[in-house]
């Protein structure tokens, strides 16, 4: 059996690349721990209403100006995702710019995700609705398999 060659000298990594090559993958990764890490987490959920009625550590008026902001966008989605002409993929549209919107009130309020979206599911259900925004549906319509 014959040996394989050595690598040509111009080839070869000097020590010190190497090094590089292996600290900075260990560094970059040590770097996103720590910023991870040191995030303080959103606060705990608090679903259910204390005297006051605050959920969440939010008060109505306040619970009721995140879902406002949400409602407030609802029809802008609808007319969106309608440019898809299978029904599934229109709710599929939907939902992606809902869960979006959701994050950024997440993120501007200090919340968890799940809450801002108990937060629109409590608005959708009691119907809370004021001069420039009609209450929302609570169902959706039954979905047709999706066209292949």
């Amino acid at each position: 059996m014959s040996e394989l060659p050595a690598a040509p000298a111009h080839i070869a990594l000097p020590i010190r690349w190497q090094l590089a090559s292996l600290l900075l993958p260990l560094a970059v990764f040590a770097g996103l721990a720590w910023r991870v890490s040191s995030r303080p987490p959103p606060p705990r959920l608090e679903a259910a209403a204390d005297a006051q009625d605050r959920r969440f550590g939010l008060s109505l008026q306040r619970r009721q100006e995140i879902f406002f902001d949400i409602s407030g966008h609802d029809a802008q989605w609808k007319l969106a995702a309608s440019r898809f002409e299978d029904e599934w993929s229109r709710h599929d549209d939907y939902h992606v710019h809902l869960a979006r919107h959701v994050a950024v009130l997440a993120a501007r309020h200090n919340l968890a995700s799940e809450a801002v979206f108990l937060i629109y599911d409590e608005g959708v259900h009691r119907q809370w609705t004021d001069a420039t925004h009609p209450p929302l549906e609570p169902t959706w319509a039954p979905l047709q398999p999706r066209k292949q």
